[in-house]
């Protein structure tokens, strides 16, 4: 289910405001590309496959491989 700002995960909302606005709009762009283009691998759901995406996008920010 697509995030706003308020309805972040708890621990997204701990990180700086620029942070969960990454992750926001990365897994609700990831999100919508799966249910749009039926993405969903295996038995991962568009939500986990999101989450995922959006995590990957916050370690780059904070420069972790």
């Amino acid at each position: 289910m697509p995030y706003t700002l308020k309805t972040l995960p708890p621990h997204i909302k701990e990180l700086p405001q620029s942070a969960q606005k990454t992750f926001m709009e990365t897994f609700n762009s990831a999100y919508a590309d799966c249910k749009k283009n039926g993405l969903s691998h295996g038995n991962k759901s568009c939500d986990a496959q999101a989450f995922r995406i959006a995590n990957s996008a916050l370690n780059k920010l904070a420069g972790k491989k």
